[in-house]
C-alpha cells in the first residue's frame, strides 16, 4: 500500500517561531529571541503527517475533482466510507522505537506510563470531536501529535495503516534537522518532536490515537516530565 507523506509543524505556543526553526534560546546563544517563553513552559511541537488528499490502493493518488467523481461534473459523488475503524497504538513498540532514538544518543530509555496515556487518550477524544484537527493541549506534559489522512480504496474512505514505529519514526527522522552545535533547529527546518522524542529527562510515555468520521487518524503521545526546555539541551 503506499502513500504520500509530507509534515508541517507547528508549535501551540510559538508558531512563528517553529516557523523559523528554532528551539529554546540556546545556552551559547541566539539570534532568536523571539522564542522567550515563560518560565518552565515546555514548547510542544505539533506534528501532522500524511496525505491530505485521499491516496488510492494502487498508489496513484485519488483525484479530489468532484468532476472526476461523477464522472460528469454534475451533481458530484461523495466517496462512501467504510464502516467505523479504530488504529490501536502498540505500547511495547512505541517505547522500543522511541528507545532506538534515544539510545543514538546516549539518552536513558523512557518506560511507558498507563497514567500518562490515560491523558494522552482524554485529549485524543476530543480532538476526535473536532475531526482529527490537531491541537495542542494544555497538560503541562510534553506532547507531540501526528495525523494521517485517509485512503481511498474497495469500498471508499478507508483508514490508512500506520504503525506505532510509523509515527514515532516520523518525528525522529527531525534528526537531519537539529544543529547540536547551535542547540536549535537548522534554518527553515523543524525539529522539536525529535528533541522532546529524545528529550534525556523524559522518563515516561504515553499515546493514544483515534479515527475521525472522514477516517483520518490523530496520534497523540505525551511526554513526562516535559522536554523542549528553554535554555536547556535535549541531551
Amino acid at each position: 500500500m503506499n502513500r504520500i507523506c509530507g509534515s508541517l509543524a507547528v508549535c501551540c505556543l510559538l508558531a512563528a517561531a517553529l516557523a523559523r526553526g528554532g528551539l529554546p534560546e540556546p545556552i551559547s546563544g541566539s539570534s532568536a529571541k523571539d522564542m522567550v517563553a515563560a518560565d518552565d513552559v515546555p514548547l510542544l511541537p505539533l506534528g501532522r503527517t500524511g496525505n491530505p488528499a485521499v491516496q488510492s490502493d494502487d498508489g496513484g493518488a485519488a483525484s479530489t475533482d468532484p468532476a472526476d467523481a461523477s464522472g460528469n461534473g454534475t451533481d458530484a459523488a461523495i466517496p462512501d466510507v467504510v464502516p467505523a475503524q479504530t488504529v490501536t497504538p502498540d505500547p511495547a513498540l512505541l517505547v522500543s522505537t522511541h528507545n532506538k532514538w534515544r539510545a543514538a544518543v546516549g539518552a536513558p530509555a523512557v518506560a511507558w506510563s498507563d497514567d500518562v496515556a490515560a491523558g494522552a487518550a482524554q485529549w485524543a477524544a476530543q480532538l476526535q470531536q473536532k475531526g482529527c484537527a490537531l491541537e495542542h493541549s494544555a497538560s503541562g506534559d510534553g506532547e507531540n501529535l501526528y495525523w494521517a489522512s485517509p485512503i481511498f480504496g474497495t469500498g471508499g474512505l478507508r483508514v490508512q495503516t500506520v504503525s506505532s514505529s510509523d509515527v514515532v519514526d516520523s518525528w525522529g527522522q527531525e534528526k537531519q534537522a537539529y544543529d547540536p552545535g547551535a542547540n536549535t533547529c537548522r534554518a527553515g527546518q523543524v525539529c522539536g518532536h525529535y528533541t522532546q522524542v529524545v528529550w534525556a529527562k523524559t522518563t515516561q510515555v504515553g499515546c493514544a490515537a483515534v479515527v475521525c468520521t472522514d477516517r483520518s487518524q490523530a496520534w497523540v503521545c505525551r511526554y513526562r516530565p516535559a522536554g523542549n526546555m528553554m535554555g536547556e539541551r535535549p541531551f
